[in-house]
Order: C-alpha cells, then structure tokens, then sequence
C-alpha cells in the first residue's frame, strides 16, 4: 500500500497547484485553510480510489508488489482527474473572488489588479455574457480600493446586448459611484440618468441612495433624506444598503450641524462594518468627511 499512500501525498501536494492555476492566481494568494482543505480532501479522494482498486486487483491473484504498483498507479491518475475537474468548477468566479479579497491588502493590491484585468480580458470574447456578470461582482471592490478608473474601463466595455434592464441599471450605479470617488459628480449625475428605471426593487434602492449620496454631498439634504426614506423597508436587509444609507444621514447631519449625531452615526459605523466602512464618508468629499477622517486617524492611532 505504500505506492497507494505515495500517489495520495503527490496528488494531495498537486491539488492547491491545480486550483491556483485554473483560477488564475499566484499559489500564495490562496489561504491556508483553503490549501489544507484542498490537501486533505485530495489526499482522501486519492488513497480511498488507490484502496478499493487495491482489493479489486488482489482478487486476480497477481504479484503482492505488482498489485500495489497498479493499485498505486490506478489513484494516481484517479485523484489526478478529480483534482483537475474539481480545480476548474467555477474557476472564473472563485479566482474572481479570490482577487477582490487581495484587493484590501496593500502589498497584493497591484498584483490582484492586474490578474482581474487579465481575467476580465480573456473572458470578454468566448464568453460575453459571463464577462459582463463577472465584471459587475469586480466593479464595487475595485472602486472601493481607489481603482474606479480600472473598474469603469471594464464596466464600458460590457455590450448592451447581453445585460438584463436591472443589470444595465446596476452597471450605470457602479459607473457613477467610480465618479463619485474621483468627486466628478456632474458625470455620476449623468450616469444615474442614464439607468434604466424602475427595475427590481433591490436595483432601484441602489439608485436612489447613490444619487442621494451624490445630491446631499452638494447640500441637498431634503432630497437625499426623501430618497433614503423611500427605501427605508428594504434597507436593513441588506448590509451594504444600510452602510450607504448611514453615510448619508452622516452627511446630512453634518450639514445640518448637528456634527455630535454625525460623529455618533459614523462611530456606529465603524464599529459595525470596520474602519473601511467610512470609505463613503471621506470619497466623495462631504460635511462628514472631516468627521471620518478624524475617526480613523483615532482608529490607526490606537492600533
């Protein structure tokens, strides 16, 4: 059995290999647990397929050492194949997700950018349609990582053709929050307009908090405060919602004055989404901006 257990270590070692490659990310972007995981499960899969085969030869009644070797060469190409087969399940999207994850961190943001670029670029021809979702899931990272600009180049280049009304209405949203970070709120107003509506519920929320965001910004509290109102059911089901809608009552705090309920709404924020939840508050530049960066230079001071 031990060209059995052999074939299973070699297999298990191959496999976080295989998953790196058809992902298409550096083998030291996958997490540990995941490559223990993968390991492990491998491993089993291999030495499992290498026993059975085992049993099944020893009944021909050959050589002890030539039933081993074939039982051992049996789960080796076995655990080969279903290492590959399992490596290349969803391999788009889970070497996508797995790049966004890198985004955050500052000595991998570069690298996992350029791997996106790489990936949204060879999906675009065989496969527009999975191109233009997966370019969707990329967009909102990218911008929040200060890459609007990379992330607005992909958004362009999705065709119309292939994309639902609530997804060409998802993609104006996500273009105009890339000009909302760089401050060009003329042109985020006008990739707003441009959206399809009304849509799906989740979609239209969406929308109106982004051209809320943009409108109280400007000072236009009333109408960023009827545009959040209008949502106001939908909006604690969904996290990200609730965090748009928390930088927006920031701002129209602050504007209003009341700078003591602001700090106190974005300290909340902080405290329930992290540090990177003031993201919104300091881009675009608003009345709570000072707000937020104060926080998390306390934040940063403390750590």
């Amino acid at each position: 059995m031990n060209a059995v257990l052999s074939a299973a270590l070699v297999v298990g070692t191959l496999a976080p290999w295989f998953e790196a490659r058809a992902w298409g990310v550096p083998l030291t972007f996958l997490p540990l647990a995941r490559m223990a995981r993968t390991f492990v499960g491998a491993g089993v899969v291999t030495g499992l397929s290498g026993a059975l085969a085992f049993l099944l030869l020893s009944q021909a009644r050959m050589d002890p050492g030539a039933t081993a070797l074939a039982a051992g060469s049996v789960a080796l190409c076995f655990g080969v194949l279903v290492a590959l087969a399992s490596a290349r399940r969803d391999r788009a999207l889970r070497g996508l997700q797995l790049l966004v994850a890198q985004l955050g961190l500052p000595d991998r943001r570069d690298v996992a950018a350029a791997r996106l670029d790489e990936r949204l670029e060879a999906l675009a021809g065989p496969d527009p349609r999975q191109h233009a979702l997966l370019t969707l899931l990329a967009a909102g990272p990218l911008t929040r990582h200060s890459l609007g600009a990379r992330a607005r180049r992909h958004l362009e280049r999705i065709p119309k053709a292939v994309l639902a009304p609530a997804e060409e209405a998802l993609r104006a949203q996500q273009r105009a929050m890339t000009f909302l970070h760089e401050g060009a709120l003329e042109n985020a107003t006008l990739a707003l307009d441009a959206a399809p509506y009304p849509t799906t519920a989740l979609v239209d929320a969406w929308l109106d908090l982004t051209r809320a965001l943009a409108q109280v910004v400007c000072g236009g509290v009333s109408s960023a405060r009827t545009l959040v109102a209008a949502h106001a059911e939908r909006i604690p089901a969904d996290p990200a919602l609730a965090v748009q809608r928390d930088t927006i009552l920031a701002h129209a705090l602050a504007s209003e004055g009341d700078e003591e309920s602001a700090r106190a709404l974005l300290l909340a924020l902080s405290t329930r989404a992290g540090v990177s939840g003031l993201a919104l508050a300091m881009r675009p530049v608003g009345p709570a901006t000072d707000l937020a960066r104060a926080l998390v230079a306390t934040h940063i001071g403390a750590s």
